[in-house]
């Protein structure tokens, strides 16, 4: 970066860098100097550092284009390089564990939807402008310089969730800024936003619709698994946006109930069973099943979702009663999310409830007692007859709570006259 680029952009912090990354980007920083270039850690990655929070993906700019980049690293001793992206000045760093997105700073000259015209840039000022939310326009150099291009340090202490320029044009150009601007809103659970601001996103929802599906999906399961407090939906109108898409969730009352059984017990509540959970139960099943088939979830997620949301909340003490009978029907780790639903939905949650989760781990599954050569033994050959009879022998049997033994089961039917010898 030239000397007189550096004097107008604010240094806000000087950090560690070996304190907050890995061996990869140390490398990644160290070859970029190499040849004369800038690099720099850019969006969640930074914001996160300066929030003291755990990040997940690092991403960078440099200000050498995305052909200096391939000619002058493919052989650089630690990293190989994908040039997919390359048309958008995008080349992948892929290491043993990782893959870093590497970007050349650019600008837009004319945007349709998620793609633009775009020319590159060596201002950093410029690349900061082009970017979403002031949030994410902070960028750290490989002397461990934090850069404020855009002067809005204050605000992402506040937490404070502000688009980059017109909020109207920063949509027009890609429409998934609506969901991102919820999702932000929602993981900093605080009232920090530009109420106008929301209020444009309310009148552009329908421009969701020209999303993908998979997108969509992705950012629905963000917003709903980050969501801490009823209050946020309220305020940020979310079921007006989720409107758009034919589904609601429901009033995330339990929240502290998540939370109690998150610290008590270990279990990954993932993104899926989040949503699975706070899909309004007052909504007609079958529409809102064809709601969220639209979202184009896998058939394991949507079968998931399909177990969870259509399961009956019974009392906690009638749960403890039918624990083998939901272990033969669904397996463990349904059964603990059934568990967790009944949890949620209860007015009083026993002290002791954690011994439930400890029964799901240690009951050995049930194991219906009955096949088609059990039946065949005793003198039945019709192949629908025994199929019949095996379906009438399991309700029979898991209307016991699975403890009818085999023989209990034989004689609870009218068996074949053969076996008799008549």
């Amino acid at each position: 970066m030239g000397q007189a680029q550096k004097n107008k952009i604010k240094i806000i912090k000087q950090i560690d860098l070996t304190h907050h990354f890995n061996e990869d980007v140390l490398y990644l920083f160290k070859i970029f100097e190499n040849i004369g270039a800038n690099l720099w850690v850019v969006g969640g990655a930074v914001r996160d550092i300066l929030l003291g929070k755990e990040y997940s993906d690092v991403d960078f700019v440099t200000d050498i284009d995305s052909e200096k980049i391939q000619k002058q690293l493919s052989s650089n001793g630690r990293f190989s390089l994908i040039d997919y992206a390359k048309k958008y000045g995008c080349i992948t760093f892929k290491s043993k564990t990782n893959n870093y997105h590497v970007t050349s700073m650019r600008e837009d000259v004319k945007s349709y939807g998620r793609n633009a015209d775009t020319r590159h840039t060596k201002n950093i000022l410029i690349d900061a402008k082009r970017r979403d939310f002031t949030i994410n326009a902070f960028y750290i150099g490989r002397q461990g310089e934090v850069l404020d291009p855009l002067g809005a340090y204050d605000d992402m202490l506040k937490s404070k969730v502000c688009f980059i320029g017109d909020v109207s044009n920063r949509i027009e150009e890609d429409n998934l800024r609506i969901l991102r601007f919820l999702r932000f809103a929602v993981i900093f659970n605080n009232r920090k936003i530009n109420l106008d601001e929301l209020k444009i996103c309310i009148q552009l929802r329908h421009l969701i619709l020209n999303l993908s599906k998979d997108r969509v999906r992705d950012e629905v399961l963000k917003i709903i698994s980050s969501i801490q407090s009823p209050e946020m939906i309220k305020y940020l109108s979310i079921n007006k946006f989720f409107s758009i898409l034919n589904f609601q969730i429901n009033s995330f009352l339990y929240q502290k109930k998540i939370s109690q059984i998150k610290e008590e017990i270990d279990f990954e509540f993932n993104p899926i069973i989040y949503f699975a959970l706070a899909l309004d139960p007052n909504l007609q099943k079958k529409l809102l099943m064809d709601a969220v088939k639209e979202l184009n979830f896998s058939k394991k997620e949507f079968y998931l979702i399909h177990k969870i949301y259509n399961f009956n909340v019974i009392e906690l003490y009638e749960f403890d009663d039918l624990i083998d009978f939901y272990l033969y029907k669904h397996g463990r780790y349904l059964t603990k999310i059934f568990l967790i639903k009944c949890l949620i939905n209860s007015n009083i949650v026993p002290t002791d409830w954690t011994k439930s989760f400890i029964d799901i781990d240690n009951k050995p599954i049930p194991i219906f007692p009955i096949s088609a050569n059990t039946l065949i033994e005793v003198g039945f050959k019709d192949g629908k007859v025994i199929g019949k009879t095996l379906s009438e022998l399991e309700k029979i049997w898991l209307s016991s709570k699975c403890l009818i033994d085999k023989e209990g089961l034989l004689n609870s039917i009218d068996l074949p006259t053969d076996q008799w010898g008549k």
